[in-house]
């Protein structure tokens, strides 16, 4: 215990140290006297670095109007930029603003509280218990079981679930009201009222051209006129529909479950025998007809001139399936399987590894534009914009790429590597106790405070130091500085190029 004490106390000491050193305003590792040249002063200024890791950080550039904070490593989090604002306190609460647009956007116990705030709209929520929204003269809010709002109208409704209460215009309806649900509820969309006891067993509504009756699961009959008529008895075992009675593709579909399944319509004719086992179907429109033994056989052949479409699975060893634009393919399911997708100016290839793991790639040609991402869990998650940035995490314990898992969870991300547009390439390990750059201008290496390397391709530039200026060197084309001890000044003199 005395060891690590001892440990925390030198810490706090070289921590003192280096803020008091970083305070005179030399940019990065500069401690030696600055350069006689003000131009290549003014642009080290330009950039202000503090790393006292895994303290504090805090990174500066007045050129590009940024700032990013942090303090204990990756708890604690500030970023600003000419677009945003964002600061954390991880896992726990993360927040964005747009400054363009003044929409501010905050997680709080991702993935299950959100709140959206911008001109004239806010919305929160905490699944399951809370939701609030707020648009114009458009209310609702929820504190399961308490809920209350308001529609744009201006007519309110509430109620206590599942005790009492009214709805309008929420959860897809216009109108309802319910009593001890299941026991008794009604509800109206499009002029249509359905009343339900101890729903789903009796149900029924009736309007001009339109009527519904149902005894679940005995018997069920809903129809409107020149659109659909379904029956069923014994549910699932005797059903009957006709829809698409208003188009040119009417269909009538018939089930004695599960011995027989039949469906007909001028484009497709369809039979299925001890469903979903044995299945014939032939599509007229799409030029095809396909004979399957679920899951385990499928066989697909073109009927039409024409026609791409075919296909062939024995599952789960082997299958592919071709259609105009269109092509599928597993080997060993869930091992492996791959899509593509082709337009006249696009191409979309997707590669799956046990259904977590994948790799996807999106091809403008005549832009020569490439979208790209590779994720393979719990290693590491790789994607590529259209505008060539990039960024790379390691690892991604994430089964699913998610960015609000990954402001909410830095602390899980142990390296990062991010390419902007314009060339720039950075990286940190562990939260910044080693980081980089790399750009046409020049590079920097950093381990915290133990060593620091800056390089300056255009101004010919050359900074190292050890503990932030317990020994620095500078080198500035013909120019070379020494220093020790933190000391304002030291040792000069000249060179011939960088050495």
């Amino acid at each position: 215990m005395q060891y690590l004490l001892r440990f925390f106390y030198f810490i706090f000491i070289l921590s003192v140290l280096i803020t008091l050193n970083a305070s005179k305003g030399y940019c990065g590792s500069l401690t030696g006297p600055p350069p006689p040249d003000k131009e290549v002063l003014q642009k080290k200024e330009n950039r202000k670095r503090i790393n006292i890791w895994p303290f504090y950080y805090y990174d500066k550039k007045k050129d590009e109007g940024t700032t990013e904070m942090s303090f204990l490593g990756p708890f604690f989090t500030y970023k600003e930029n000419s677009k945003t604002k964002e600061s954390g306190f991880s896992p726990l609460y993360y927040k964005i603003e747009d400054k363009k647009s003044g929409t501010k956007t905050t997680d709080f116990i991702y993935p299950l509280g959100k709140s959206k705030i911008r001109e004239g709209e806010t919305d929160v929520r905490l699944s399951p218990l809370l939701s609030s929204k707020k648009r114009e003269s458009e209310r609702s809010f929820t504190l399961f079981p308490l809920y209350t709002g308001k529609t744009v109208k201006g007519e309110g409704y509430g109620g206590i679930f599942p005790l009492y209460g009214t709805i309008k215009e929420r959860f897809g309806i216009d109108e309802g009201r319910f009593f001890l649900w299941p026991l008794y509820s009604t509800s109206t969309r499009e002029n249509i009222k359905t009343t339900n006891f101890l729903w789903p067993i009796f149900s029924f509504s009736k309007s001009e051209g339109q009527e519904k009756f149902q005894i679940w699961p005995f018997y069920s009959r809903k129809k409107k006129e020149g659109y659909y008529n379904k029956k069923f008895v014994l549910w699932p075992l005797f059903f009957s529909e006709e829809t698409g009675l208003n188009t040119d593709n009417p269909t009538k579909t018939k089930m004695f479950f599960p011995l027989y399944l039949s469906t007909e319509s001028p484009q497709v004719t369809s039979k299925t025998f001890l469903w979903p086992i044995f299945s014939h179907t032939v599509n007229k429109a799409k030029g095809f007809e396909n004979h399957s033994v679920f899951p385990i056989f499928s066989k697909t052949v073109a009927t039409t001139e024409g026609s791409e479409r075919e296909g062939f699975r024995i599952f789960p060893i082997f299958g592919h399936r071709k259609a105009e634009g269109y092509k599928k393919s597993f080997f060993l399911a869930p091992l492996y399987w791959s899509e593509v997708q082709e337009g006249i100016d696009y191409q979309e290839t997707t590669k799956r590894w046990f259904f977590i793991n994948k790799s996807e790639t999106k091809l403008w040609t005549k832009q020569g534009k490439t979208k790209k991402e590779l994720h393979f869990w719990p290693a590491f998650n790789y994607r590529k914009k259209r505008d060539d940035s990039s960024k790379l995490l390691f690892p991604y314990l994430f089964l699913f790429r998610d960015e609000g898992f990954e402001r909410n969870f830095p602390f899980l991300i142990l390296y990062r590597y991010e390419k902007d547009k314009e060339g720039l390439a950075s990286w940190d390990l562990l939260w910044r106790f080693m980081s980089g750059e790399k750009s046409d201008r020049g590079s920097r290496f950093e381990i915290s405070y133990l060593i620091n390397y800056e390089k300056d391709s255009q101004d010919d530039t050359v900074d190292v130091s050890l503990l932030k200026g317990l020994v620095s060197y500078s080198n500035y084309s013909e120019k070379k500085y020494l220093s020790f001890f933190y000391l304002p000044f030291g040792l000069g003199w000249q060179g011939s190029g960088n050495d």
